[in-house]
């Protein structure tokens, strides 16, 4: 349960796996991320992976950007794919859910709102795909 107290903040509880989670509505705290982008697909993935590139190793600067490939299955077998993705313009994403507009500490150009963008491949796949490597 949350509960407020009398500043409004808001009394943040642990998620325990175990515990009866019914009326329970989980929500993410931006601050715990440096970078949290969320991608949804088509049919679930078994198995998905990073590829490397020629960009350069242990990169920091932002914005990132990276290769995946992932297979999937799809719910009558013949819909599978094998889907190859290219992530770029990813930004930091922890002070996303702050008020303040000028969020970032260190005053650099890092957080830009620039949105992530996603180009991908989909290659048709007899049968599910249960090891990408």
């Amino acid at each position: 349960d949350e509960d407020e107290d009398d500043e409004g903040n808001k009394d943040l509880q642990v998620f325990i796996p175990d515990k009866d989670t019914k009326d329970q509505d989980l929500e993410v705290d931006n601050s715990a991320y440096e970078m949290l982008h969320r991608l949804n697909v088509e049919w679930p993935m078994l198995s998905f992976d990073f590829v490397g590139d020629n960009l350069g190793q242990a990169r920091t600067k932002l914005p990132l950007a990276c290769f995946a490939v992932g297979g999937t299955e799809s719910a009558d077998g013949k819909a599978d794919s094998v889907v190859v993705m290219h992530m770029k313009s990813l930004h930091r994403t922890k002070h996303d859910d702050d008020d303040d507009s000028d969020a970032s500490s260190d005053g650099g150009s890092d957080d830009l709102d620039d949105d992530p963008e996603l180009r991908y491949i989909n290659i048709p796949h007899k049968g599910s795909v249960n090891r990408v490597r």
